[in-house]
């Protein structure tokens, strides 16, 4: 039956699904993530879910990826007027023009990874900012994302925030393929062809027998938006005819099969015969371009295509001669240009996409010009008009110098400059600071448009320059033309521009006169309205109409990621591909290989994908290797110079180049850019104004007029974050500033800066850490994460301060340091990376007083809890013991309850539930004296889970609900996220499995959104146990994996332990005991370490058990016997396992008699404290039937076997199970509670 749903044609199976979650997504405010191939329709599925959604506000749709990645945020959130050059009035984003309504974002992997995180806060708050203002909007929008990448491979390559993943994906609908829609194929053409009818007022063309073979045989890349193209093109080319016959379709529809391309001709493919003609004879006919286009997607099976695809198609025209990377280049700035500007083919990223409806519609709009094929006796003659550039008629038209060495990278920038000086005449700034290549990036776009401008395109270097005639002078020079007239010399410049026509002025290192811009660049850009400018400036010329864009560095590995990738991985960087082409200039024999690729990437790291700094190391290759080169560059201003004589004086040394930004600076300008060098990673405008220790005065500029002039003089650098604007510095501009801080301030004038640095951090991080357990969590935790390297700084000054303190103010720096290790501690317990956390505390600890103190008590505190999270719990338990002692002694009731909680998770945590229940009552009734109801509504929820181990489920349940209502009501959203945790244990006490999944699942949502993977790692191995009692082992096995990987990765041993522990339960189920003894090994050494006797028994029950079945009773004996003494009777359903496991091997091996009272025993434990639900009861009740019918009670195993097989079918065991060991258990209970039939 076809089903018809508004615009959707309905009848195979795949579509109805994702139609039928879509229906069910609509009515909620949650977001929808829809996955889809390019033309799938997901833009139309999106408006589906609106209308049906019940939401009265209107649909804005936008496409992520057509975005400016520099304009992305102002786009989508709005600004304020003067928020950056261009704001001339208050503007609204996009999510205030979907209030009320639904906001569609298309291809949201692309989303500039610096806006995500705004974009995550405006979805989980609800508000937004916009740019340049600090006032928040509050929002009502629905948002609908979509994209045709795996977002989850986009997060491990670090370009897609795994929060923000987490946080659009509350509903995911897929929408399949065309090819997977074959149902749908002949139904959709009809409904195309009918409109297409409708719209030209004529009768609906039919599908003749053959051409709907076709279509229905044709494997659509395209899908549904290559169909109706498709179907448009057969309607014009059937003209009058009444019915489309299979000719009438397009390539290659039209005659050849539906996956191979036209047979070759001239043993040559025909996609390369194709390419020839375009390569020899017509490199710009659009009807060329677009037959090979269309051919050579047939031979791809893909629209999308990369260079080096296209180099093996260069390679049979060109012929062996050329290696890959000169094919590469030469596509690269010589042909691909073309085929772009033609509008055949567009960008995404380092792909390429074949237009194909463009393609078709060329083919449509008239023949192919007449052209020969190449005579083949002769050589071949490239005819590329953009590809040359020794025409002497072209350099009639310019000036450009000819470059001296290949320009490699940086397509992304050349197409947006193109873009942007094609959008017409004007002023166009490229701005940044020096080295970042402004100059070689102006040069190269001068030539490719070179042969577009009649008026030619003209090259001024300004470097000698320093007022308003200096500058006309240098154009006049440039422009080839004398200044003889009598009227101003920038006025005589203007009316050369102006007669001569459309052409390109690229001004050269505007920065030192940028006060001549009004009199110059401004006046020339409005007599001379053809003429484009092109200015390369480290500042903002500041002129009316001025269109900005800022150069950043080339690509480079992140810090300390080169040894992770290969050497292929490397070569995609552009910061990588310049340092070895410029390395070959200066040792011809270097190649990157397997020995250097890590050294040469992480070199890259280093310089932060500066061309210049990298082009001067790259020269040193000359007389070392790169492994050499990584251990000079903490002292880069001395290795990275040159002697090249025909360099400026400016680019012959790093040092020097930035002196020249800095002695642009005034004289207060100089002395706040120094000041910045006390910042790490990064600040905030209100840091820079409390920090910034500026000399008084009435002329004196206001911080933040000083912090925008070093911005738009590239100095500084600034960038979004989830919250505002941060500023910074790159690293090696950052040291450069050290240095001129060094020079500027004294010893104790630096130590008073370093503590005004580390006091305002300090307010500020523990403002924001008291909000972690808010509603606010993710803003607070953003905010600190952002702050961590200046807290790491904070704390170097305290202790150096301390070192040389008074008696008298020591204390008082003490107390400071104190409190930024809790604030860093709790960040890096979260956000990591922990293993960080031990190195931060043993250096306060070591800079503090042995003296008691409240302070100490507290580190003393906080030292356990991170030494128990290590693994070594025995430590811990004495360091907790120990503050808990101090804590007293001082009557400091905080920190008192603070480790008396310590101390009771320790005996928790070491499976002493008996022990751990007074203690927690206790701590519960500490907390609520001193009016924590956050930590009270945890300890709740402890204790709930406590009496649920112990056998009251009920009263486990009634203090899990009130934890989760107190939590609710306080907005804890991370204590929700562990409260999470702590009833996924209690439900899995009670055997219910799915509720169990449910509530980890949960937990892992939230941890992950929090960024805290340690505690990922711990929700992950809950599921993976849950998965396994759900009987999907395969689904157990890849979680548990990702798992044990996390928390090795945050050195959680503790949770890797207790997950391999049950990954050998699994094992074990599966039959593959080897495995599963190696996993119980591995676990057992870890809980011994950490002081985990439950888990140590558990472990050595399973050994014993899998060691018994291998025939090695007598080891396994005492295994059993080593378990119960570790257990030392601290968990009594523990203890019945233990029973029931040896009880099990006695009756295997015909000792039932022996089995008997140990089974009955522990049958008896697990009844009386209600444990009759699960899987160990069940393993229990089968190990004493069994045993009865051994024994010769057949009534007896009867009625157990029949208890058993009600309770298999509760767990879900059927005979399929796909654990051997279960599925034999199940064929025991059937024989037993049936003994006649089985005699």
């Amino acid at each position: 039956m076809t089903l018809r749903r508004s615009d959707f044609i309905v009848s195979s199976p795949a579509i109805a699904r994702a139609l039928e979650l879509a229906l069910k997504a609509a009515p909620s405010q949650e977001p929808v993530l829809i996955y889809g191939e390019t033309g799938t329709g997901k833009g139309m599925l999106a408006e589906w879910i609106h209308q049906r959604s019940q939401r009265e506000g209107a649909f804005v749709s936008v496409n992520c990826s057509t975005f400016n990645p520099n304009l992305f945020e102002s786009h989508l959130f709005g600004y304020v007027k003067g928020a950056f050059t261009g704001a001339d009035k208050d503007t609204s984003g996009l999510f205030e023009a979907a209030e009320g309504g639904t906001l569609f974002l298309d291809e949201i992997a692309d989303t500039p990874l610096e806006v995500q995180p705004r974009l995550l806060r405006a979805i989980e708050e609800k508000l937004v900012r916009r740019v340049g203002s600090s006032k928040e909007i509050a929002i009502d929008v629905r948002l609908v994302c979509a994209t045709n990448k795996d977002l989850k491979a986009e997060i491990a390559k670090g370009k897609f925030r795994e929060d923000l993943f987490y946080r659009i994906n509350a509903f995911i609908v897929h929408l399949p393929p065309l090819r997977e829609r074959v149902e749908d194929v002949e139904q959709l053409a009809n409904h195309f062809l009918t409109a297409i009818a409708e719209e030209h007022q004529q009768a609906a063309k039919p599908l003749e027998p053959e051409a709907l073979a076709a279509i229905r045989s044709y494997g659509w890349p395209g899908n549904i938006r290559e169909l109706r193209s498709a179907m448009a093109y057969a309607v014009a080319s059937a003209g009058s005819r009444a019915t489309i016959a299979r000719r009438d379709l397009p390539p290659p529809l039209d005659g050849g099969t539906a996956v191979t391309p036209p047979p070759p001709t001239r043993s040559e493919s025909e996609h390369v015969r194709l390419f020839r003609r375009i390569y020899t004879q017509s490199p710009t006919d659009r009807h060329a371009w677009a037959l090979f286009l269309l051919s050579w997607q047939q031979v791809l099976g893909n629209v999308r295509f990369s260079r080096r695809d296209m180099v093996e198609v260069m390679r049979a025209v060109r012929g062996p001669d050329p290696t890959d990377n000169a094919l590469a280049n030469e596509w690269q700035r010589r042909i691909k240009p073309i085929a772009v500007e033609l509008g055949l083919i567009t960008e995404d990223a380092k792909k390429l996409i074949i237009e194909l409806e463009r393609c078709r519609a060329v083919l449509q709009s008239g023949p192919l010009s007449e052209v020969t094929e190449p005579d083949e006796a002769r050589p071949t003659v490239r005819v590329m008009p953009s590809a040359k550039r020794s025409s002497s008629n072209r350099l009639k038209r310019t000036n450009l110098p000819p470059p001296r060495t290949s320009f490699v990278g940086r397509s992304r920038e050349i197409n947006d400059l193109m873009a942007q000086l094609a959008a017409g005449p004007g002023i166009t700034t490229l701005l940044g600071p020096g080295g970042t290549g402004k100059t070689r990036l102006a040069q190269e776009v001068g030539w490719q448009l070179l042969d577009r401008l009649h008026g030619g395109v003209w090259f001024a270097d300004l470097t000698e320059t320093r007022n308003v005639e200096g500058v006309a002078y240098a154009v006049a020079q440039a422009l080839r033309v004398p200044l003889t007239t009598s009227e101003p010399p920038e006025s005589a410049i203007a009316s050369i521009l102006e007669s001569r026509g459309d052409s390109l002025l690229i001004l050269d290192n505007f920065e030192q006169v940028v006060d001549a811009a009004k009199a110059t660049v401004a006046t020339w850009a409005q007599r001379a309205p053809r003429t484009r400018l092109l200015v390369t400036s480290r500042a903002l010329l500041g002129v009316e109409g001025e269109r900005v864009m800022e150069l950043k560095p080339l690509t480079f590995p992140a810090h300390k990621a080169s040894a992770s990738l290969t050497r292929a991985q490397l070569e995609e960087f552009d910061a990588v591909q310049l340092f070895v082409d410029r390395a070959r200039l200066a040792n011809l024999s270097f190649n990157l290989d397997d020995r250097n690729a890590a050294s040469v990437g992480e070199i890259c790291s280093i310089l932060e994908g500066m061309p210049l700094a990298i082009e001067l190391a790259a020269a040193r290759v000359s007389i070392m290797k790169p492994e050499q080169m990584l251990l000079r560059l903490d002292q880069k201003f001395d290795f990275l110079r040159t002697t090249r004589r025909d360099l400026s004086e400016r680019q012959r040394s790093l040092m020097a180049t930035i002196d020249w930004s800095y002695h642009l600076l005034t004289p207060v300008e100089q002395q706040a850019f120094a000041q910045t060098s006390l910042f790490r990673d990064g600040f905030f405008l209100e840091a820079a104004e409390r920090v910034l220790h500026l000399a008084a005065g009435r002329d004196v500029p206001a911080v933040i007029d000083l912090i925008q002039s070093l911005r738009d003089k590239s100095l500084l650098r600034s960038w979004d974050t989830s919250s505002e604007t941060r500023f910074g510095c790159y690293d090696t501009m950052a040291e450069y500033a050290r240095l001129k801080l060094a020079d500027w301030a004294g010893s104790e004038e630096m130590q008073k800066l370093a503590l005004q640095h580390a006091e305002y951090y300090l307010t500020y991080c523990e403002q924001w850490d008291k909000r972690i357990i808010s509603r606010s969590a993710l803003e607070a935790l953003d905010r600190l994460e952002l702050e961590r390297e200046n807290l790491l700084a904070a704390q170097g000054a305290l202790i150096a301060a301390i070192a040389r303190s008074t008696p008298e103010g020591r204390r008082r720096l003490e107390g400071l340091l104190c409190r930024v290790a809790f604030v860093l501690a709790h960040l890096l317990r979260i956000r990591g990376p922990s293993h960080l956390r031990q190195p931060v505390l043993a250096r306060a600890l070591e800079a503090m007083s042995r003296v008691d103190s409240e302070d100490r008590a507290r580190m003393l505190a906080l030292d356990s809890i991170v030494t128990g999270e290590s693994g070594d719990s025995k430590r811990a338990m004495q360091l907790a013991q120990e503050a808990l002692s101090l804590a007293q002694r001082l009557g400091a009731a905080r920190v008192r309850v603070q480790a008396q909680n310590q101390v009771a998770w320790l005996t928790f945590a070491a499976g002493d539930n008996q022990k751990a229940l007074p203690l927690y009552e206790e701590v519960l009734a500490g907390f609520r004296e001193i009016g924590d109801v956050h930590n009270e509504a945890r300890v709740l929820g402890r204790l709930g889970q406590i009496h649920s181990r112990l056998g009251n489920q009920d009263k486990g349940v009634e203090l899990l609900a009130q934890s989760a209502a107190m939590l609710e009501e306080l907005g804890d959203r991370i204590g929700q996220a562990f409260q999470f945790v702590t009833r996924a244990n209690i439900l899995h006490r009670a055997g219910k499995y799915r509720e169990g999944l449910e509530a980890s699942e949960r937990a892992e949502k939230l941890f992950r959104e929090f960024g805290d993977k340690r505690s990922t790692s711990h929700a992950l191995g809950n599921r993976a146990l849950m998965l396994k009692l759900m009987r999907d082992y395969e689904g157990a096995l890849r979680v548990s994996d990702e798992c044990r990987a996390l928390a090795r990765e945050v050195g959680d041993f503790n949770t890797f332990a207790t997950d391999l522990a049950n990954r050998g339960h699994l094992l074990v189920d599966l039959d593959r005991h080897d495995e599963a003894l190696a996993a119980f090994e591995e676990s057992e050494k870890y809980h011994s370490r950490l002081n985990n006797p439950m888990l140590v028994s558990v472990c050595r029950e399973m050994r014993a058990w899998i060691l018994w079945h291998h025939g090695s009773a007598a080891e396994a004996e005492k295994l059993f016997a080593e378990a119960e003494q570790a257990l030392n009777q601290r968990d009594a359903s523990a203890l019945a396992s233990i029973k029931v496991s040896r009880g099990e091997c006695l009756v295997d091996s015909g000792r039932a008699a022996e089995a008997l009272e140990p089974l009955r025993e522990a049958i008896g434990l697990l009844r009386s404290r209600g444990l009759t639900g699960d899987r160990d009861f069940f393993k229990a009740v089968v190990a004493l039937a069994r045993c009865e019918s051994a024994v010769g009670r057949a009534s007896d195993a009867v009625v157990l076997a029949r208890e058993g097989l009600e309770l298999a079918q509760k767990l879900g065991y059927t005979a399929s199970d796909p654990a051997l060991r279960v599925r034999r258990n199940l064929l025991d209970l059937e024989r037993l509670s049936h003994p006649d039939t089985h005699s």
